[in-house]
């Protein structure tokens, strides 16, 4: 039976860029499994001075609004899942597909890294929990290309609510979103989810806070991904 996991329990970080957590680091951040790679090596070190329990667990990855869903699947193994990292000390885990045939499509998957420790014998209070959270991307055999579409809902003195659906293929990221009026006036939207990822299907929205009665028609956005790539996009109601 598959178990759905939301994305509210305990502490959890989402790593765009950092691999730090305490006393863990962990390198790399984002495995992107290419065309015809079926695993994948990760490096996890103890740079405190007490040794740290530490579980891995795979699960797919699914957005629902911006809502991230995590589900229980046997499509990522990983070796070891259980593991005690002495002070100073490196382990070396793999990540590895299940299935090392060619995917028909792209698939999207998180792995999740707990610090499992437990509390000493008589501590007072409780122990922070820390959850590292790190995307995997399998691609597809034949490259797919992302579609981004974006629309607006401008509701009279509310904020401007931009939504942007993936009708592509293979996920985005989206690093900023600048909405410019037809003035030259430049306001910066925020994202309503808590991460940036569009998977494929899937649809997020950003928010701008209207200043001094904007917006005036037409606006453009300027959106740039992680990758650098900025597009223009005319808005359309």
């Amino acid at each position: 039976m598959k178990t759905l996991i939301a994305l509210c329990c305990a502490v959890l970080f989402w790593v765009p860029s950092t691999g730090s957590a305490q006393s863990l680091e962990v390198s790399p951040t984002i495995l992107q499994f290419q065309k015809n790679q079926s695993h994948k090596s990760i490096r996890i070190s103890n740079r405190g001075k007490d040794p740290v329990v530490v579980q891995a667990r795979s699960f797919l990855w699914k957005q629902s609004g911006d809502e991230d869903s995590l589900i229980a699947s046997s499509e990522v193994v990983v070796s070891p899942p259980i593991f005690t990292l002495q002070p100073g000390t490196t382990q070396t885990m793999r990540v590895m597909l299940r299935d090392s045939k060619p995917l028909p499509d792209a698939r999207h998957f998180r792995l999740l890294i707990d610090d499992i420790t437990p509390s000493p014998v008589g501590q007072v209070g409780s122990r922070l929990a820390i959850r590292l959270s790190l995307p995997m991307f399998a691609e597809a055999d034949v490259p797919q290309p992302g579609h981004l579409r974006w629309t607006t809902d401008d509701k009279g003195n509310d904020d401007v609510v931009l939504q942007v659906v993936n009708d592509g293929r293979t996920y985005e990221n989206i690093r900023m979103v600048e909405l410019v009026d037809a003035d030259g006036t430049v306001s910066a939207a925020s994202p309503m989810a808590s991460n940036t990822y569009i998977l494929p299907g899937a649809a997020r929205h950003w928010t701008v806070t209207k200043v001094n009665g904007m917006r005036r028609k037409p606006a453009t956005l300027h959106v740039t991904t992680i990758a650098g790539v900025v597009s223009k996009v005319t808005l359309k109601d």
